[in-house]
């Protein structure tokens, strides 16, 4: 048995709050892929704040899970818990299956967040190039080049002469 004031149940009940709260992340980050995909701005705020408020609340959840498996002497990567599980069967069978899908439930959760940025990125680009096309459209400065500088518009082209 462990001495410290680490025990499966507290660690049993840090890991259900962590896999409700990766679960609320799962079901909130395709629907902003979704707005993101859509160019659902209002949505995509709402997303962000949502995620904002349940990232907070798994940083302190993950933070007191931290400091619980610290007070026994381990640290709270995946191979010091595994070590952990070694070592006290007791936290072993209790928790060990709630440990993998909290490791799975992240993992997850971080494919999802990449494929967001991915999204949000080549949203960003093509409304980048609609700009630059306004922007030639309008005779205004292309964008910016290499150096930082703003690039002229380009010149103009004679399409068809008149005699």
């Amino acid at each position: 048995m462990l001495t410290s004031p680490l025990s499966a149940v507290t660690l049993g009940a840090l890991l259900e709050q962590e896999q409700q709260g990766l679960a609320q992340l799962l079901i909130l980050l395709p629907r902003e892929q979704t707005a993101l995909t859509e160019g659902n701005i209002d949505e995509v705020s709402n997303c962000a704040a949502e995620k904002a408020v349940l990232m907070d609340c798994l940083n302190k959840i993950v933070g007191q899970r931290t400091d619980c498996i610290k007070s026994a002497g381990f640290g709270a990567d995946p191979a010091s818990m595994t070590r952990l599980f070694a070592t006290h069967k007791d936290l072993a069978k209790v928790c060990y299956r709630l440990w993998s899908q909290v490791l799975a439930s992240w993992q997850q959760a971080h494919k999802e967040h990449q494929l967001n940025e991915t999204i949000a990125q080549i949203r960003l680009k093509q409304t980048e190039r609609s700009l630059n096309v306004l922007h030639q459209a309008a005779g205004a400065p292309s964008g910016y080049g290499s150096d930082g500088r703003l690039q002229p518009p380009p010149t103009s082209r004679t399409v068809v002469q008149v005699r």
